[in-house]
């Protein structure tokens, strides 16, 4: 057609051609952009989807015949009204404040709303941080490992959370003790009338936050102060054979803790550890029965309760 080839009378491009003969419509060039509209339409993107668009993220929701792929080369190209020194990526880094440092107490306030609402602390996951412009835990753990945003290189989001709100350094983790595992395995014995399960994640010592599961598997691995064995095996060893429960009476408590009281100069606690003159019986076990209705004990709310009522003990 161009040529005039093949008995056509005219030279003619074929766009000229389907204009003339069925007024047909083609776009030769694309309408000018601004980084005010473009940033619009992020907002609207991230409002839709819970995260920033890319050049991959296909058809601009608000303008079909617009692609995020095509505005990206506009940046590129610094075509269409736009510089070449942008891209959507740079663009979207600044309106959204992603290249601030992030202040501490708003990492602290990210952090207890997920605690309130997960009952947890975050962890390392792709979950979005609401209210963080579309950052993701992972990425705020890469960021503050590569000292950005305002962090020191080689921080970690489970070092800001030991520091600052006590989580478990789990590099760091205290020794365990056997007597302290013997009081917990014969507390949670009287409770449910059975031992724990080695796979359990029931936290068994409120002070440390451990678990049966943490707890078993410093006896299989041999490590924090343990020696390599099991928690079955350490209940059959220390436990089984002689745990006898016997019923408990006023006086016999009495009795107890005042034996307690002439060695000690103060009455018990829960916490006070075994009691000689019982078969396997801790305070803690005490605690329990009292505060449960268990073993014939009836009416008393607690050990502190209990002392206080019979011995007026502060």
């Amino acid at each position: 057609m161009y040529n005039g080839r093949r008995n056509f009378p005219e030279k003619i491009t074929i766009i000229d051609f389907l204009k003339r003969e069925r007024n047909a419509y083609y776009i030769t060039k694309r309408e000018d952009l601004t980084l005010d509209r473009i940033w619009e339409w992020a907002q609207e993107h991230f409002e839709e989807n819970g995260k920033w668009p890319t050049q991959y993220s296909g058809v601009v929701a608000s303008k079909p015949d617009e692609t995020w792929r095509n505005i990206n080369s506009a940046f590129g190209k610094g075509s269409r009204g736009l510089s070449s020194e942008y891209s959507v990526a740079r663009l979207i880094k600044e309106r959204a404040g992603l290249d601030k440092d992030i202040p501490i107490s708003e990492l602290l306030k990210w952090c207890d709303n997920h605690f309130k609402e997960k009952g947890k602390y975050p962890r390392c996951t792709q979950d979005i941080i609401p209210n963080s412009g579309g950052l993701r835990w992972k990425q705020l753990d890469s960021l503050m490992r590569s000292g950005s945003r305002g962090f020191a290189k080689g921080t970690t989001l489970r070092k800001f959370l030991v520091k600052h709100r006590g989580e478990r350094d789990m590099k760091n983790l205290p020794d365990l003790s056997e007597k302290r595992i013997k009081e917990l395995l014969l507390a949670y014995y009287e409770k449910h009338n059975q031992w724990p399960k080695s796979s359990s994640e029931e936290i068994a010592d409120p002070e440390t936050k451990d678990s049966w599961q943490k707890i078993s598997y410093a006896f299989v691995h041999g490590k924090r102060g343990l020696y390599k064995s099991s928690l079955r095996l350490f209940i059959n060893e220390n436990l089984d054979s002689s745990l006898v429960k016997e019923q408990l009476t006023v006086d016999k408590i009495l009795n107890w803790a005042d034996a307690f009281f002439k060695k000690h100069g103060e009455y018990p606690k829960q916490r006070s550890g075994v009691i000689p003159q019982s078969k396997n019986d801790t305070w803690m076990t005490i605690e329990t029965a009292l505060r449960e209705d268990r073993r014939g004990m009836r009416g008393e709310k607690s050990l502190y309760q209990f002392l206080k009522k019979h011995r007026n003990a502060d």
